[in-house]
């Protein structure tokens, strides 16, 4: 990590659209080793955690975390396959419009990613520095997929869910668990493995739930009465803001929620579903408003994990953005 690495990513950063939407290539080391080797015990251990590294990267700060008013979460996620077999993932970002980042990481020693990121999410101190966020922005993906075809996907949960604490085990953010396992594993297996090492923090006033995907299986993980909890190996996943292995919160859900239940009826028709089907699922479920007020959807995000591709769309009105691990441009 030399101080020099946060001039070369941000030198990187442009613009693909007026959303605005950017591409970035983080450049050096982001001292994750150091991160998912113990550097967190809990809460009081994250602001000192990202000072020493805004320090090493020569944008030293002060960090505290601002009070403020909790957002409103949606959000809608599945996973399938095509008529050929291949797999397919879906996910809506729901949330309040704040800048977008491609963000194609590519750490030694660990595996290449592309992850989609919030830029507003990222300054969870405050500090209202757009370079801040940036620099800090490997540790708050949304969304993301690695060069092994590893998809990881977070969703909130209202109501009822917790991450358990288990003395003796390092912490990391819930945000911050989907670069551990991008970085680190190959397989929905070793991405679950490495879920059992960690006790989570929570970052943002709801918990969250996961979606796992790769070539083979999907996984989706989930957290209340005390442990976490695993579905593993369905060809059809799909995900929308409640419990689904809690039975009586799944229930509960699909009564109120109507787009986890187009998302059923969507992929239980027995047919294949191709890349324009999974568009037009997305728009189903799509909770897009023309001001933005939140919940509404930021972007929607197509993966090929066979292809190590994946397509983006932001706002309503903008292109599908193709993207892949080749080269250093996202």
């Amino acid at each position: 990590m030399k101080p020099g690495d946060g001039e070369r990513t941000a030198g990187s950063l442009r613009k693909i659209n007026d959303f605005p939407f950017y591409g970035a290539r983080y450049y050096g080391d982001y001292g994750l080793r150091e991160f998912m080797g113990g550097a967190l015990n809990g809460p009081e251990d994250v602001a000192p955690f990202f000072e020493g590294l805004l320090s090493r990267l020569g944008k030293p700060a002060k960090l505290t975390f601002p009070p403020g008013p909790p957002p409103r979460f949606g959000c809608s996620a599945f996973y399938c396959r095509s008529s050929d077999g291949r797999p397919l993932a879906g996910k809506n970002l729901d949330w309040q419009r704040a800048p977008v980042l491609l963000l194609k990481t590519r750490p030694a020693g660990a595996y290449a990613s592309l992850t989609l990121v919030n830029l507003d999410f990222c300054d969870l101190f405050g500090l209202g520095s757009f370079e801040h966020s940036l620099l800090l922005s490997p540790y708050v993906p949304l969304d993301g997929m690695n060069e092994k075809g590893l998809v990881v996907s977070m969703l909130s949960v209202e109501g009822g869910a917790s991450y358990p604490r288990e003395r003796g085990k390092p912490a990391v953010g819930d945000f911050n668990i989907i670069r551990c396992i991008l970085d680190s594993c190959a397989t929905v297996e070793e991405g679950i493995t490495l879920f059992r090492r960690y006790n989570l923090i929570q970052s943002s006033p709801l918990p969250l739930h996961y979606l796992l995907a790769d070539s083979r299986e999907s996984a989706v993980v989930e957290f209340f009465g005390g442990a976490m909890h695993v579905r593993i190996g369905e060809d059809r996943t799909y995900l929308t803001n409640f419990l689904t292995l809690d039975p009586a919160a799944r229930e509960k859900g699909m009564g109120e929620c109507p787009r986890y239940g187009e998302l059923m009826r969507s992929l239980e028709r027995g047919f294949p579903v191709e890349r324009e089907e999974a568009e037009r699922i997305l728009r189903r479920v799509s909770r897009f408003r023309e001001d933005f007020r939140p919940p509404s959807t930021i972007w929607s995000v197509i993966y090929r994990p066979d292809e190590g591709a994946m397509g983006i769309k932001v706002g309503e009105n903008t292109p599908w953005y193709r993207a892949t691990l080749r080269g250093d441009r996202p």
